[in-house]
């Protein structure tokens, strides 16, 4: 050990300054020295919290396999806030820690049991998969819940089978199980959890919570035979539970390229499917509602692109297929009462470019002069209250809607606008030639 290590280690030790200790345990991240190592797990209890989190940095750049038999003897340890750091800097380590955790798996405490499977999980290496099985049976219910957790954020299909006999066995853990087939992905559950699905759903009392994971797993895995099933039970069900169910049966379609074959008693659902938290549910929704035509689907459509960062991209594809997009775009900007214009305001200009250039779907059919006319107006009212995204939007929208309409109506924008806008309508000015073919006048 060099004078330079015992100086940090000394400091980190015993100096009263804060500022120094970190500053000491920063300087032993570039060690490999034992003493070093054992100094800085101490400095986890320094009552700073900078000096704690500078000692776990140095620790994880450290790394290795001294550093992680120490860690993994404290995730016994009484203090919680401890047992946490040391699994910050576990996981971070990765696969050399595995084989200092895999003892205490076989811990007699079930939290010291538990805390080692959590960490294992979030290290995703398969190595300890045969010592992680047999705690599908342990006593502790936690530990087996944790248990299957971590086999399936591993990941290994060598885990379906034991996973397939933990799901038939023991009904406390049978949500999270099938939740973890369904990551793991292999087509081998699908008996069991089909089987189990058709038995909880005529149970008198069923479990939601079970049979919605089941859902979803079969969602994610499920085959021709499985999309079948699925729908004999969407005709079964009601509420969330139908919802999850269509959620799957679009999945399962989609991915085998099967036509979605959704009748009108589904569409209230889907829906309502558009306010879900889930991203997937809601992507579904809007693949399983544009199969259906009319005004309030096509509304219902929009009025998600108003409010939907993640599915933008989606919306505005199906969107601009449907052929009263355009009308219904004008008037939702017509009403004072939307928020988030942007979307909208793009969407028109997509469309009407598609329209009047590439005769896209025979889409100008149902967008004639007037209303790209009332377009044009109703995008141009747009400017005075919109933000500087907005604005930017109805620039290239005017342009795409009517490129020699939009010089005029855009030189009067530009005497009272700041600096922030004048490339944007450069850039437009620039494309002119292209844009003002766009019109129909």
């Amino acid at each position: 050990m060099n004078n330079t290590i015992k100086q940090h280690i000394s400091i980190l030790l015993t100096d009263d300054n804060p500022e120094k200790r970190l500053e000491a345990a920063e300087g032993l991240a570039a060690t490999k020295d034992p003493a070093a190592n054992i100094a800085l797990v101490a400095a986890l209890g320094d009552k700073s919290k900078g000096v704690q989190d500078a000692a776990m940095r140095a620790l994880i750049e450290i790394g290795g396999g001294d550093v992680a038999r120490i860690m993994a003897s404290l995730i016994g340890n009484d203090d919680i806030a401890m047992r946490n750091l040391a699994a910050k800097v576990l996981i971070s380590i990765g696969e050399p820690a595995v084989r200092y955790l895999i003892p205490y798996l076989r811990d007699s405490s079930k939290d010291v049991r538990k805390f080692a499977v959590d960490i294992l999980g979030r290290i995703g290496s398969e190595e300890p998969l045969f010592e992680l099985f047999p705690l599908l049976k342990d006593s502790d219910p936690n530990v087996r819940n944790a248990t299957v957790e971590a086999l399936g954020l591993i990941g290994s299909e060598d885990a379906t089978l034991p996973l397939c006999d933990a799901f038939i066995r023991d009904p406390s853990i049978m949500s999270c199980t099938a939740d973890a087939l369904g990551r793991i992905g292999d087509t081998r559950a699908l008996v069991h959890l089909r089987e189990s699905l058709s038995k909880r759903l005529n149970e008198a009392t069923p479990d939601p919570l079970a049979i919605s994971q089941i859902i979803e797993a079969l969602g994610k895995i499920g085959d021709m035979e499985t999309l079948a099933e699925l729908r004999r039970h969407v005709r079964d069900t009601q509420g969330e539970l139908r919802l999850i169910l269509l959620d799957a049966v679009i999945r399962i379609a989609v991915r085998y390229g099967e036509p979605l074959l959704l009748d009108d008693s589904v569409r209230r659902d889907l829906f309502h499917g558009l306010e879900s938290d889930d991203d997937n549910i809601r992507m579904n929704c809007v693949k399983g509602l544009s199969t259906f035509q009319g005004a309030e689907v096509t509304w219902s459509l929009i009025c998600a692109l108003e409010k939907d960062d993640a599915l933008e991209t989606l919306l505005v594809d199906h969107l601009t297929s449907r052929p009263d997009t355009f009308i219904l775009c004008v008037e939702f900007l017509e009403k004072p009462s939307s928020k988030n214009r942007s979307r909208i305001i793009r969407l028109l200009g997509k469309i009407a470019w598609n329209c009047v250039n590439l005769f896209y779907h025979n889409m100008d059919f149902y967008v004639n002069s007037d209303l790209l006319q009332r377009a044009f107006e109703t995008v141009r009212g747009e400017w005075e209250t919109s933000d500087e995204e907005t604005k930017e939007s109805i620039v290239d929208t005017l342009f795409l809607i009517d490129g020699r309409r939009a010089v005029s109506a855009l030189s009067e924008f530009v005497e009272d606008s700041d600096s922030w806008l004048l490339p944007r309508v450069i850039d437009q000015l620039t494309k002119i030639e292209i844009a003002g073919r766009s019109s129909l006048q």
